[in-house]
């Protein structure tokens, strides 16, 4: 039976403003599921305290019916992906590809140009990068991951294939995305939330979100 990942009754404030209230989400593999927002709005917050990087005032997070509050990172049942390049710029694209398992380097770039085995990371264009970073985190054991902007800056290329490997991954494990790529989610997510005021809701339809926050 597949185990799944919730995140209850989560606040936390800065100062006098309070950025999520009350938070509920239940994620199961199988989903790939896309968390809407403004900027500002706490997304980014919210994976951070899920995945156990930055305290809540409150917050319950369990998988599996375990409590992890503060420690999903330590499980190794839930993996990141933050908005910022996190690999060693120094590593090169050989010794990545040894850690994920990687065979087929070409097939998982798809129409993206391909960088040489040799090549360092910190050498490499922004959307090479990006697509090495996700094959490494979606290659980690853990069922749930939780990635922030992965779409971010990317051209319409990379995104595609980057939705393709994800689509691919999520039958297998629970997707989280936070990202303000609106043609590139609403194509892969099976379901949708609107973080809005601190509180976090369902939306049903993409004209419910396209009315509440798409312009």
């Amino acid at each position: 039976m597949n185990i799944c990942l919730e995140a209850d009754s989560i606040l936390k404030s800065y100062g006098e403003r309070t950025i999520l209230s009350d938070i509920y989400l239940r994620c199961k593999p199988g989903d790939i599921t896309a968390l809407w927002g403004r900027n500002g709005s706490g997304k980014s917050t919210l994976l951070e305290i899920i995945f156990g990087t930055l305290k809540a005032e409150h917050a319950f997070v369990r998988v599996g019916g375990r409590v992890v509050n503060g420690q999903a990172y330590r499980t190794g049942l839930v993996a990141f992906l933050p908005q910022f390049h996190f690999l060693p710029g120094n590593l090169r694209v050989a010794q990545l590809l040894h850690r994920t398992g990687l065979q087929n380097l070409p097939e998982a770039f798809g129409d993206m140009p391909v960088p040489s085995l040799r090549e360092r990371l910190k050498n490499l264009s922004g959307g090479q990068l990006r697509l090495l970073e996700i094959l490494y985190v979606t290659s980690l054991p853990a069922p749930f991951l939780l990635l922030d902007e992965p779409f971010a800056g990317l051209s319409p290329v990379a995104a595609d294939t980057i939705a393709r490997h994800l689509q691919a991954v999520s039958r297998q494990k629970s997707i989280l995305i936070a990202d303000h790529d609106h043609r590139t989610l609403q194509r892969i997510a099976t379901r949708h939330l609107l973080l809005a005021d601190g509180y976090l809701r369902p939306l049903t339809s993409p004209d419910e979100l396209r009315g509440c926050y798409l312009p």
